[in-house]
């Protein structure tokens, strides 16, 4: 009877902890934008059978601006190209690029992101009217923070595509 209770507590045991392997997150980088609505963003990596990208921000409330959050789920391919697109643009040219997930483009020396799926998850009104904020996730890059960010994600995407290759 007791071998029985500790081969099923042994059982249970090793699939919970082969699932929380599966499901965990680490942050791969975090930074501050320098935009007039200065936002914190923070991207994640969600280690499932695939890997996930996860942007998660939010900005400060002030007299002009409502405090949002948002939150922007990103496969390994999105992101793969994504990475792509944002270290082949010229900060030195007015460069744009329009996808259907998001769109980039440079003004003034800074690079400007705007995820086309994503808006405001704070449940906050705007209006007198009571209407629902529906702000789309934006922020703005100067040309160090987006090296910075293409290489801390290009090797998180490099070393996934290390282990499944060993795989």
């Amino acid at each position: 009877m007791n071998k029985k209770i500790l081969l099923t507590l042994l059982l249970y045991s090793s699939v919970a902890h082969t699932q929380s392997l599966n499901n965990f997150m680490n942050k791969l980088i975090e930074f501050k934008t320098f935009e007039r609505n200065k936002k914190n963003i923070v991207i994640f990596k969600e280690h499932k059978t695939e890997p996930t990208y996860i942007f998660s921000a939010n900005n400060g409330k002030s007299k002009e601006f409502r405090s949002c959050k948002w939150e922007v789920k990103c496969t390994n391919h999105f992101m793969s190209n994504f990475i792509n697109e944002l270290s082949a643009i010229d900060v030195d040219y007015s460069d744009e690029i329009k996808n259907k997930n998001y769109s980039i483009f440079v003004k003034r020396k800074k690079i400007r992101v705007q995820f086309a799926n994503s808006k405001c998850i704070q449940d906050h009104k705007t209006h007198y009217f009571q209407e629902s904020c529906n702000r789309k996730f934006s922020f703005v890059l100067n040309k160090e923070q987006a090296n910075k960010f293409v290489s801390k994600i290009e090797d998180s995407i490099n070393e996934d595509n290390i282990l499944t290759k060993k795989r």
